[in-house]
């Protein structure tokens, strides 16, 4: 789903999320879960739009500010294509987490 979500596909981008929102088969990571909602909001998942504003309500500002930081890395660095390529295998998120 990692692949998919940074190649674009705004499905894949909601459910990395999801799985990050809910820590499913990742570490639980509000930064990382809002940064891939945007991504999907950007290109145009509306239902990702709002679960970005529900989730805004329960981060520290501290949070946010690495969320927004993580999202405009991800919209900056490049094509889909190139995005495909960079971070595969890395970790995509700040270590810190609310729990």
């Amino acid at each position: 789903m990692g692949l998919a979500a940074r190649q674009g596909y705004r499905m894949a981008e909601a459910g990395l999320g999801m799985l990050y929102q809910a820590g499913k088969g990742v570490p639980l990571d509000y930064v990382s879960a809002y940064a891939w909602y945007a991504r999907a909001a950007e290109d145009g998942d509306n239902a990702s739009g709002l679960r970005m504003k529900s989730l805004a309500k329960i981060m520290t500002a501290k949070q946010m500010d690495q969320a927004r930081r993580f999202t405009a890395s991800l919209s900056a660095s490049g094509s889909r294509a190139e995005q495909a390529k960079v971070g595969e295998g890395t970790s995509q998120g700040p270590e810190e987490k609310k729990n």
